[in-house]
């Protein structure tokens, strides 16, 4: 069953010459539409300024698309004329390529994990902090670890506590913004190998944002590649990887194996412009 329907959306962006002479219309993302099934995994792979992160920040109603629509369950959550309803956003989430962007450093955790559920809940404090601590173990993170500040505990931990901020509000569809950017290889398995077993238990719906063609493989069910703005293909992960139909992702893959499979190198795209 469709979950997520993402239809023709596209969004431009204003760059100003001087004294408002020659201004340029800069189209980031290009009539991009799909549909994600329930409790599958979407990946959404594109070399750097491909506009794979601007499309998941207008999925999550963070950036205000220029054109088309967004609908959660047959909802409408994101369009030109739309801001999200308050009940609709808890259920679509997004976690940042910075584990650190979603915590305020001047809030211990414990604060920072109260906030969502006091902003869109209306759980007693009792009820709020059984609710977290409950998290936390099932999400192997100490209760001690609640009275400190993000920077008194580590980037894994930090992710782990982005992710309970999340999941505290029981979502049914989780946007991940290159969520194993800048992770060694083993750490990089210890969380793919969470959000497989996190995807289980809580039943969720994943739109996986990467560069990382190999990561996308590993825990995708379906790939989406990105350039230029535009979806140039899109395909069972298996399909894609060993047969692709598109150049630019035969280019991706061949980019891939000639760095071990780590990271994708090309040079950002020129974007799109028309003068205005």
């Amino acid at each position: 069953m469709t979950l997520l329907e993402v239809h023709c959306l596209s969004r431009d962006f204003t760059v100003r010459g001087f004294f408002g002479r020659g201004n340029k219309i800069l189209r980031a993302v290009d009539d991009v539409s799909f549909s994600v099934a329930e409790a599958e995994i979407l990946g959404i792979v594109g070399e750097t300024g491909s506009g794979k992160s601007t499309l998941a920040k207008m999925i999550a109603g963070i950036q205000q698309p220029s054109s088309g629509w967004v609908s959660l369950s047959g909802e409408i959550v994101a369009s030109r004329d739309l801001k999200l309803a308050k009940p609709v956003r808890a259920k679509l989430q997004y976690i940042y390529q910075d584990p650190s962007a979603s915590l305020d450093p001047r809030w211990t955790l414990k604060r920072s994990l109260h906030e969502p559920l006091v902003t869109h809940t209306d759980l007693s404090p009792q009820l709020r902090e059984e609710k977290i601590l409950k998290l936390m173990a099932d999400l192997e993170l100490p209760s001690a670890l609640l009275d400190r500040y993000p920077h008194e505990v580590s980037g894994g931990q930090q992710r782990r506590v982005g992710l309970a901020r999340v999941l505290l509000l029981a979502p049914k569809f989780v946007i991940f913004d290159e969520p194993t950017s800048g992770l060694d290889v083993l750490v990089q398995a210890a969380v793919l190998k969470l959000l497989r077993d996190l995807r289980q238990e809580f039943g969720l719906t994943y739109l996986f944002i990467s560069h990382d063609i190999t990561v996308v493989s590993s825990i995708c069910d379906r790939v989406a590649v990105m350039h230029n703005g535009s979806i140039v293909e899109i395909g069972p992960v298996n399909e894609v990887l060993v047969n692709p139909k598109h150049p630019h992702t035969r280019a991706l893959l061949a980019a891939s194996l000639r760095i071990g499979g780590a990271r994708l190198t090309d040079d950002p795209p020129a974007p799109r412009e028309r003068e205005t």
